[in-house]
Protein backbone atom coordinates (compact mmCIF):
# COMPACT_ATOMS: atom_id res chain seq x y z
CA UNK A 1 0.00 0.00 0.00
CA UNK A 2 2.78 2.09 0.37
CA UNK A 3 2.64 3.44 -3.45
CA UNK A 4 -0.70 4.17 -3.08
CA UNK A 5 -0.51 6.38 0.11
CA UNK A 6 1.97 8.37 -1.43
CA UNK A 7 -0.43 8.53 -5.00
CA UNK A 8 -3.47 9.82 -2.33
CA UNK A 9 -0.35 12.36 -1.04
CA UNK A 10 0.01 13.90 -4.41
CA UNK A 11 -3.17 13.72 -5.70
CA UNK A 12 -4.90 15.70 -2.39
CA UNK A 13 -1.54 18.51 -2.72
CA UNK A 14 -2.15 18.85 -5.79
CA UNK A 15 -6.10 19.24 -5.64
CA UNK A 16 -6.05 21.67 -2.25
CA UNK A 17 -5.49 24.89 -4.58
CA UNK A 18 -9.40 24.10 -5.82
CA UNK A 19 -10.73 24.84 -2.25
CA UNK A 20 -10.04 28.60 -2.79
CA UNK A 21 -11.66 28.73 -5.85
CA UNK A 22 -14.58 25.98 -5.20
CA UNK A 23 -14.50 23.86 -1.96
CA UNK A 24 -17.01 21.25 -3.10
CA UNK A 25 -15.82 20.99 -6.29
CA UNK A 26 -12.07 20.95 -4.98
CA UNK A 27 -12.74 17.86 -2.35
CA UNK A 28 -15.48 16.00 -4.41
CA UNK A 29 -12.77 15.45 -6.95
CA UNK A 30 -10.37 13.67 -4.90
CA UNK A 31 -12.70 10.86 -4.46
CA UNK A 32 -13.11 9.04 -7.57
CA UNK A 33 -8.92 9.82 -7.00
CA UNK A 34 -8.80 7.82 -4.17
CA UNK A 35 -10.96 5.39 -5.12
CA UNK A 36 -8.10 4.30 -8.19
CA UNK A 37 -5.19 4.74 -6.12
CA UNK A 38 -6.43 2.46 -3.12
CA UNK A 39 -7.09 -0.79 -5.72
CA UNK A 40 -8.93 -2.79 -2.58
CA UNK A 41 -10.52 -5.66 -4.82
CA UNK A 42 -10.61 -8.86 -2.59
CA UNK A 43 -9.51 -6.77 0.49
CA UNK A 44 -12.99 -5.79 0.58
CA UNK A 45 -13.68 -7.33 4.04
CA UNK A 46 -16.22 -6.73 6.17
CA UNK A 47 -13.97 -4.44 8.59
CA UNK A 48 -12.94 -2.73 5.18
CA UNK A 49 -16.00 -1.97 4.21
CA UNK A 50 -17.18 -0.25 7.50
CA UNK A 51 -14.16 1.69 6.55
CA UNK A 52 -14.97 2.55 2.93
CA UNK A 53 -18.67 3.77 4.56
CA UNK A 54 -16.61 6.11 6.99
CA UNK A 55 -14.94 7.43 3.52
CA UNK A 56 -18.40 7.97 2.34
CA UNK A 57 -19.76 10.05 5.26
CA UNK A 58 -16.93 12.10 5.60
CA UNK A 59 -17.40 13.52 2.03
CA UNK A 60 -21.29 13.71 2.75
CA UNK A 61 -21.41 15.35 5.66
CA UNK A 62 -18.66 18.24 4.18
CA UNK A 63 -21.09 18.55 1.21
CA UNK A 64 -23.85 19.27 3.81
CA UNK A 65 -21.95 21.98 6.03
CA UNK A 66 -20.96 23.49 2.74
CA UNK A 67 -24.37 23.50 1.56
CA UNK A 68 -25.74 25.43 4.12
CA UNK A 69 -26.55 22.85 6.66
CA UNK A 70 -25.91 23.66 10.67
CA UNK A 71 -22.54 22.92 11.89
CA UNK A 72 -23.53 20.23 14.58
CA UNK A 73 -25.08 18.20 11.85
CA UNK A 74 -21.12 17.41 11.28
CA UNK A 75 -20.10 17.63 14.50
CA UNK A 76 -22.93 14.54 15.22
CA UNK A 77 -22.25 12.39 12.14
CA UNK A 78 -17.91 13.09 12.56
CA UNK A 79 -18.71 11.86 16.36
CA UNK A 80 -19.83 8.79 14.98
CA UNK A 81 -17.95 8.43 12.48
CA UNK A 82 -14.47 8.54 14.65
CA UNK A 83 -16.16 6.84 17.63
CA UNK A 84 -18.49 4.62 16.88
CA UNK A 85 -17.42 3.16 13.26
CA UNK A 86 -14.11 3.63 13.94
CA UNK A 87 -14.32 1.38 16.76
CA UNK A 88 -17.19 -0.91 15.61
CA UNK A 89 -14.35 -1.86 12.00
CA UNK A 90 -11.63 -2.35 14.35
CA UNK A 91 -13.24 -4.72 16.66
CA UNK A 92 -14.52 -6.56 13.98
CA UNK A 93 -11.17 -7.13 12.39
CA UNK A 94 -9.48 -8.78 15.35
CA UNK A 95 -13.38 -10.70 16.04
CA UNK A 96 -12.38 -12.29 12.71
CA UNK A 97 -8.94 -12.34 12.52
CA UNK A 98 -9.32 -9.85 9.51
CA UNK A 99 -6.93 -7.93 10.05
CA UNK A 100 -4.55 -6.13 7.18
CA UNK A 101 -2.45 -4.13 5.93
CA UNK A 102 -5.22 -2.48 3.60
CA UNK A 103 -6.93 -2.20 6.53
CA UNK A 104 -4.91 -0.08 8.12
CA UNK A 105 -4.10 1.45 5.29
CA UNK A 106 -7.60 2.74 4.90
CA UNK A 107 -8.31 3.36 8.67
CA UNK A 108 -5.31 6.19 8.74
CA UNK A 109 -6.26 7.49 5.11
CA UNK A 110 -9.65 8.11 6.46
CA UNK A 111 -8.50 9.79 10.05
CA UNK A 112 -6.45 12.33 7.91
CA UNK A 113 -9.33 13.03 5.90
CA UNK A 114 -11.26 13.78 8.87
CA UNK A 115 -8.27 16.38 9.99
CA UNK A 116 -8.19 17.22 6.31
CA UNK A 117 -11.66 18.14 6.06
CA UNK A 118 -12.63 19.93 9.35
CA UNK A 119 -9.75 22.05 8.66
CA UNK A 120 -10.85 23.22 5.21
CA UNK A 121 -14.21 24.10 7.55
CA UNK A 122 -12.77 25.88 10.24
CA UNK A 123 -10.00 27.77 7.97
CA UNK A 124 -12.91 29.56 6.99
CA UNK A 125 -14.07 31.38 10.16
CA UNK A 126 -10.41 31.16 12.05
CA UNK A 127 -7.61 31.81 9.04
CA UNK A 128 -6.27 30.48 6.19
CA UNK A 129 -3.54 29.29 8.20
CA UNK A 130 -5.53 26.36 9.15
CA UNK A 131 -4.67 24.44 5.82
CA UNK A 132 -1.01 23.57 8.20
CA UNK A 133 -3.08 20.87 10.13
CA UNK A 134 -4.81 20.20 6.91
CA UNK A 135 -2.27 19.00 4.59
CA UNK A 136 0.88 17.76 7.11
CA UNK A 137 0.35 14.17 7.12
CA UNK A 138 0.41 14.35 3.13
CA UNK A 139 3.58 16.22 3.29
CA UNK A 140 5.03 13.84 5.61
CA UNK A 141 4.23 10.92 3.44
CA UNK A 142 5.72 12.31 0.34
CA UNK A 143 9.03 13.56 2.82
CA UNK A 144 10.06 10.23 3.68
CA UNK A 145 8.63 8.47 -0.01
CA UNK A 146 12.78 8.09 -0.65
CA UNK A 147 13.49 6.25 2.64
CA UNK A 148 13.95 2.57 2.22
CA UNK A 149 12.81 1.69 5.98
CA UNK A 150 9.81 3.85 7.04
CA UNK A 151 8.17 1.86 9.87
CA UNK A 152 9.38 3.09 12.77
CA UNK A 153 7.95 2.81 16.44
CA UNK A 154 5.95 6.02 17.19
CA UNK A 155 6.11 7.13 20.52
CA UNK A 156 3.51 7.35 23.44
CA UNK A 157 3.22 11.13 22.46
CA UNK A 158 2.93 11.11 19.23
CA UNK A 159 -0.23 8.28 18.86
CA UNK A 160 -1.59 10.26 21.69
CA UNK A 161 -1.17 13.38 19.00
CA UNK A 162 -2.86 11.65 16.44
CA UNK A 163 -5.80 9.81 17.93
CA UNK A 164 -6.99 12.91 19.48
CA UNK A 165 -6.39 15.90 16.79
CA UNK A 166 -9.30 14.93 14.80
CA UNK A 167 -11.51 14.53 17.44
CA UNK A 168 -10.55 18.03 19.02
CA UNK A 169 -10.69 19.78 16.06
CA UNK A 170 -14.30 18.32 15.21
CA UNK A 171 -15.60 19.38 18.53
CA UNK A 172 -13.97 22.52 18.53
CA UNK A 173 -16.73 23.67 15.62
CA UNK A 174 -19.66 23.58 18.33
CA UNK A 175 -17.37 26.99 20.33
CA UNK A 176 -17.40 28.73 16.41
CA UNK A 177 -20.35 30.82 17.41
CA UNK A 178 -19.65 32.18 20.95
CA UNK A 179 -15.96 31.83 21.00
CA UNK A 180 -13.96 31.82 18.17
CA UNK A 181 -11.13 32.83 20.55
CA UNK A 182 -11.20 29.93 21.94
CA UNK A 183 -11.50 27.91 19.15
CA UNK A 184 -8.38 29.55 17.46
CA UNK A 185 -6.43 28.81 20.71
CA UNK A 186 -7.58 24.94 20.41
CA UNK A 187 -7.17 24.72 16.83
CA UNK A 188 -3.65 26.68 17.23
CA UNK A 189 -2.15 24.13 19.96
CA UNK A 190 -3.61 21.32 17.77
CA UNK A 191 -1.32 22.65 14.88
CA UNK A 192 1.48 22.97 16.90
CA UNK A 193 1.27 19.37 18.39
CA UNK A 194 0.54 17.86 15.30
CA UNK A 195 3.79 19.88 13.57
CA UNK A 196 5.56 18.48 16.48
CA UNK A 197 4.24 14.60 16.24
CA UNK A 198 5.21 14.61 12.23
CA UNK A 199 8.73 16.83 12.43
CA UNK A 200 9.43 14.13 15.08
CA UNK A 201 8.23 11.49 13.23
CA UNK A 202 10.21 12.68 10.03
CA UNK A 203 13.93 12.75 12.12
CA UNK A 204 12.80 9.20 13.40
CA UNK A 205 12.48 7.70 9.91
CA UNK A 206 15.43 9.77 8.66
CA UNK A 207 18.07 8.63 11.63
CA UNK A 208 17.26 5.01 11.28
CA UNK A 209 17.78 5.15 7.65
CA UNK A 210 20.99 7.20 7.63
Amino acid sequence: MRRNEVNNAVAILLLTPLLWVDIRLGVLLIVPLLYNFWDLGPHLSLANTISVIRVILLFVTFYLITSGYAIWVFVIVSSVNIIILDVLDGWIARKREDTSVAGAFIDMETDSLQVYLTSVILLQFIGYWLIIPAVLRYVYVILIKGFENVSVQSSTMTKLIGSTSSSVLVFSLLLLGKYPVYVTIIDGIITILLLYSFSSSYFRVRSVNS
